[in-house]
């Protein structure tokens, strides 16, 4: 399991297309990012429409790696 920052996600949210390859090769089950990753994700939101952008494409994306995140931190 890997363990990003907020920047890594800010990246790939940006279209850095090294960012998301690299992502990609480490899978998305593997990668995790804390609550506070994720807090500090919506407030750096610069605008509603620019929060709302993010919920739309990435909600499920970053749903599923926190639901992943906590498993594997249950069973270790």
């Amino acid at each position: 399991m890997i363990l990003c920052d907020t920047n890594v996600f800010i990246h790939a949210f940006n279209g850095n297309k090294t960012t998301i390859a690299q992502m990609k090769v480490i899978g998305l089950e593997e990668i995790a990012l804390s609550a506070i990753t994720l807090m500090e994700l919506y407030q750096g939101m610069g605008n509603k429409t620019e929060l709302a952008q993010i919920k739309k494409n990435y909600v499920s994306t970053i749903l599923f790696m926190l639901t992943v995140t906590f498993q594997k931190w249950r069973l270790s």
